[in-house]
């Protein structure tokens, strides 16, 4: 615990030189980049429900079955418009990810005002472990919700 403790004062790590060409170009990739996340969430904010120019789920279409992402952008644009139990209803990962790309426009923003790298965690992380967790939890929900589909079928 007292490692954890000592290494939060390191959430930003100094860059070498903030008037280095390459450094300029990060900043500028890194400023772009948040932009494309702001003008994606704009984007879901600004459209009508109906209004998302998607084709329909090829699987859901073939089998009658929902796709392990089957409705996850119907629930980021709830997400976007606020609509928290709205978003959950429609898929719970589609909460995660517009979190995700909240916190992510932030940290790109403030890493190209600052010049600065920012860790999320200050502390070393497991991400492939991270990764397959969540991979293995929306597994798992996919097949319970078609359990659903499949008892409501009977």
């Amino acid at each position: 615990m007292n490692n954890i403790l000592s290494n939060t004062d390191a959430v930003f790590t100094e860059t070498s030189d903030k008037n280095n060409p390459q450094t300029m170009r990060a900043r500028l990739i890194r400023l772009l980049l948040a932009l494309l996340l702001l003008s994606g969430v704009w984007l879901l904010h600004s459209l009508e429900p109906g209004e998302i120019p998607l084709p329909e789920c090829e699987f859901k279409s073939i089998t009658g079955l929902p796709c392990p992402t089957c409705g996850i952008t119907r629930s980021m644009q709830a997400a976007a418009n606020l609509e928290i139990k709205e978003s959950f209803i429609q898929h719970p990962f589609g909460l995660l990810l517009i979190s995700v790309i909240s916190v992510l426009f932030f940290f790109l923003l403030t890493e190209a005002i600052t010049g600065k790298r920012l860790r999320l965690i200050p502390v070393k992380v497991n991400i492939k472990m991270i990764f397959i967790g969540l991979i293995s939890v929306w597994w798992i929900y996919w097949l319970i919700r078609i359990s659903y589909v499949l008892v409501e079928s009977l």
